[in-house]
């Protein structure tokens, strides 16, 4: 009698689980992506000491597959998960999000962080978008985000490791001002991480402004952001020298801008470049700059399919001590199938 008690507990808890999980409104979506482009890397860049030219020819480590699922009409969320080249599986976005009110919500898991300023969509690098050269970027991070009427407030992992300990979680927010075919986005951040060694602490400050406009067919992004310490605290995107505790800061300014056309239904132009410069003292005497510059072409096959020829260059430039770091021209295409 025990076993059948058991066994019917089961069958109902399946139910259950059967009869929510149905309930919910689920949308499943894949994104799958081809990078076929060739590198003509600098003498600098090598180990040979002359140009070379390289292939890359595989998918994407941001081809996705994932599902955004509306439990009620209150309770929604959304998970994805990237594939990359050699196979791997990355948890990309998992988060579910609650909606207080018409203007409100809260946001819990991981996801895009509030300081990501997009500009444009250079395919080159796995859809890099000027990251690293200009654009910012705060990737996506476990996170608490209160979103309020265009206004994020987000208290996010702290990535403080290798002898630092961390007290207080990384805060970013941002405001987004929308004006028509128009939006101004203002945003900030702050991290601390202590070496107890040392008894000395690594602060990083971020502060960005973002614009996004169209003017009929024509379209323009930019974005300029700064601060201190931005790699230390995970703003990466920033491709700024890290700092290291009771050493100097490191200081950061960058600025990214893209303008593209839809010249058809199927065809559309765009052309963007970034340019990223920092200090730090205690590693050199000068500025460390580098820059990217592309033009692209998208091209529209049917609905979901399309092909991006595209055409740019990667300057790392000099280093804070004056050394050429050496620069890359590519030229190639993204295939893109969405479903």
């Amino acid at each position: 009698m025990k076993k059948l008690f058991v066994i019917f507990a089961a069958i109902a808890m399946v139910g259950a689980f059967a009869a929510t999980t149905m309930a919910a409104d689920w949308s499943f979506y894949g994104s799958s992506r081809m990078a076929t482009f060739y590198d003509m890397v600098g003498e600098e860049q090598t180990t040979t000491g002359d140009s070379e030219t390289t292939m890359t020819w595989a998918q994407q480590g941001n081809s996705r597959i994932g599902a955004r699922v509306k439990a009620s009409d209150t309770i929604s969320g959304r998970f994805e998960y990237g594939f990359g080249g050699d196979k791997g599986i990355s948890d990309r976005l998992l988060y579910g999000t609650w909606a207080f009110s018409d203007s409100g919500s809260l946001l819990l898991g991981q996801a895009y962080t509030p300081v990501s300023l997009w500009v444009g969509s250079q395919a080159y690098a796995s859809d890099a978008g000027l990251i690293g050269w200009g654009a910012s970027y705060g990737s996506r991070k476990d996170q608490i985000r209160l979103n309020i009427a265009g206004f994020q407030l987000a208290l996010i992992e702290n990535p403080g490791a290798g002898g630092y300990d961390t007290l207080i979680p990384k805060l970013e927010a941002r405001y987004d001002l929308g004006l028509g075919d128009h939006n101004i986005a203002f945003a900030g951040g702050y991290n601390s991480q202590e070496d107890n060694a040392l008894d000395e602490s690594v602060d990083s400050i971020f502060y960005g402004i973002g614009y996004t406009g169209a003017f009929g067919p024509v379209w323009l992004n930019a974005a300029f952001h700064g601060g201190t310490n931005l790699t230390n605290a995970g703003w990466y995107g920033s491709g700024a020298n890290a700092a290291t505790a009771g050493g100097d800061d490191t200081t950061t300014m960058a600025v990214a801008f893209a303008v593209g056309m839809a010249a058809s239904e199927t065809m559309q132009f765009q052309a963007g470049a970034g340019y990223i410069a920092d200090e730090n003292e205690d590693i050199g005497p000068e500025t460390d700059e580098a820059m990217s510059a592309y033009l692209q072409m998208t091209y529209v096959f049917a609905p979901g399919f399309f092909v991006i020829p595209e055409v740019g260059i990667v300057d790392n430039m000099e280093d804070m001590n004056e050394n050429d770091q050496g620069s890359t021209t590519y030229v190639g295409a993204k295939w893109q199938i969405n479903f």
